[in-house]
């Protein structure tokens, strides 16, 4: 049923192409649903006024979960029933920005595809899902930050320079914005410091990056009792740890056990909430990951970033530069121990990697600005741009 749901929806799209592209039409699809750099996009696009003069649709699994503004509107995205109104939309719009693969790739070679990607940078290397592509099923245009990103990501996909935009990706501009997510989260606590911790996958349908399985949602912790003699020093200290599971890790290799002050966040936990990862990390006062590409992103912040490394010889994947930890501008932690002493020098205050981050941000950003929606839309606007396509 599905292969033939896809194969009507194919022939319903190259039916409707004979139809004029709307210059005036914007999709949205992202994952999840109604998040990432497409949500930070639509809000500045509703903010500013742009739906007046844009239709814009967004593509999502449960339309009516959503309330929709003037000149917009919500389309089931993905289904294993064939679905016009989204063939429709797909068909004849000539932008779709989307933060991952569409349900349906590009039709018709006058169409926009702007794929907002993952990050400003990249340290692991690249999956299969970035490799070369034919052109209905690659976007037309891929987000870029700044020099750095754009040469990893050319080297990665095949793609020429003339692929890339480098002006920033929307979401960016969430962390120049202020919303208090942790009392959200978590009412009637104030703490002394909020610390995320965002690891990369490691295992899931599709790959095995690692031998190693991170039980505990941190590679440094390897037992119940250092889990809890860590969340004790935590409640001593007032100071809360989030841990905030991969997307795409497989969570049944994971024990997502809250504790007092050591809180895991479900997979959807966020979007029930209506909070946007970008405003969480925003309130965070430090970071905790591995080789995740997030901690690109929150150089912005310039705030500590702690790097948990206990287990890359096992990490299988690889890298896109040679020396990866010379690429990490923070605290090397390989024990659990190094991981207390980290948290011991944010609590005092003592920060020795300011200058190391500072030298990266001006490497990976050509832009350190909230202006990145800005800059895509000014782009959509004056397109087709006056050199190139």
């Amino acid at each position: 049923m599905a292969k033939l749901s896809r194969l009507i929806d194919y022939s319903l799209i190259k039916c409707m192409s004979l139809l004029p592209i709307s210059r005036n039409m914007i999709v949205l699809h992202s994952l999840p649903d109604y998040s990432d750099n497409a949500w930070a996009f639509y809000q500045y696009l509703i903010d500013r006024g742009y739906n007046r003069k844009y239709r814009i649709i967004w593509l999502v699994e449960k339309p009516e979960k959503y309330k929709p503004e003037e000149n917009v509107r919500f389309v089931c995205g993905e289904s294993k029933w064939v679905l016009f109104r989204r063939d429709y939309y797909l068909a004849r719009a000539k932008f779709v920005v989307h933060t991952h693969r569409t349900p349906i790739g590009r039709w018709r070679k006058d169409q926009v595809f702007i794929n907002t990607t993952h990050s400003a940078s990249q340290l692991k290397a690249a999956g299969g899902e970035l490799q070369k592509t034919a052109w209905r099923s690659a976007p037309t245009y891929r987000l870029r930050c700044g020099e750095d990103g754009l040469r990893k990501m050319m080297k990665t996909t095949g793609k020429p320079e003339s692929h890339f935009l480098v002006i920033g990706m929307p979401r960016l501009d969430l962390l120049y914005r202020h919303r208090d997510c942790v009392s959200e989260l978590y009412p009637g606590h104030k703490y002394a410091k909020v610390v995320i911790v965002m690891e990369t996958f490691r295992q899931n349908r599709n790959f095995i990056d690692s031998s190693f399985v991170n039980t505990y949602g941190m590679n440094l912790i390897r037992s119940e009792a250092e889990q809890r003699r860590l969340d004790d020093w935590l409640v001593a200290n007032n100071v809360l740890m989030i841990i905030k599971p991969h997307p795409m890790q497989d969570l049944s290799c994971v024990r997502m056990e809250s504790l007092t002050n050591i809180r895991f966040l479900a997979p959807l936990e966020l979007c029930d909430r209506d909070i946007q990862l970008y405003q969480l990390l925003e309130n965070c006062d430090a970071l905790l990951t591995d080789y995740s590409s997030i901690y690109y992103d929150f150089l912005l912040l310039n705030r500590p970033i702690g790097f948990m490394i206990s287990d890359m010889d096992a990490y299988s994947r690889g890298f896109v530069i040679d020396d990866p930890v010379a690429e990490m501008p923070g605290r090397k932690l390989e024990h659990f121990d190094d991981l207390l002493g980290f948290l011991e020098d944010l609590k005092q205050g003592k920060d020795d990697h300011q200058a190391e981050r500072k030298a990266l941000t001006d490497k990976v950003f050509k832009y350190q600005d909230d202006n990145n929606c800005k800059r895509l839309m000014d782009f959509i606007e004056k397109y087709p741009p006056q050199s190139g396509r």
